[in-house]
């Protein structure tokens, strides 16, 4: 990873920590998660899967650091691991700066919340009404997280494409 690279996915993932850290809980200790928008932008940028790999790892640290979900740590960084891998290949898949794209923001989330929760909810709430608690905390936060990450992403992937501040290849 060159240090273009490495500084735009650090200030990216440095406001995403920063409106994780100050965003109330809305549902039962959960939270929409900004952060998660910010290493989606910064996937943008990464060449390879490793690269996308280690941003995803970074993100779920720093979100596992900030929870206040019971026993939400865990769940933070594999969540992040995996939204940030399928988000890579959407990307490539569809092309970075292709009007379909924007949707890879909400796909993603909604992996990503489906992902935390399925292992959160056992881990720091029990099995016990896992099927009635799963749905109701993902349609109360992920489906309202996904829809505005999925503004906030296009908002500041058009901010990136009008500065010219940083040049995304279309695939």
């Amino acid at each position: 990873m060159d240090s273009k690279k490495l500084t735009v996915s650090s200030i990216f993932l440095s406001v995403g920590l920063l409106l994780h850290y100050v965003t109330p809980a809305l549902f039962m200790g959960v939270k929409p998660d900004f952060l998660l928008v910010m290493m989606f932008l910064g996937i943008i940028f990464m060449d390879n899967v490793k690269e996308a790999f280690m941003l995803s790892l970074f993100a779920g640290l720093l979100a596992a650091f900030t929870t206040n979900f019971p026993m939400g740590q865990l769940p933070n960084i594999l969540d992040k691991l995996v939204s940030g891998i399928v988000v890579y290949y959407l990307f490539k898949a569809m092309g970075k700066n292709n009007a379909k794209s924007n949707f890879v923001f909400m796909i993603g989330t909604l992996i990503s919340g489906f992902v935390f929760l399925a292992t959160a909810i056992p881990l720091g709430m029990g099995t016990e009404n896992f099927a009635r608690l799963l749905l109701s905390t993902f349609f109360a936060v992920c489906v309202p997280t996904s829809v505005l990450n999925t503004f906030v992403g296009v908002f500041f992937k058009k901010i990136m494409y009008r500065t010219n501040y940083v040049k995304i290849n279309a695939q």
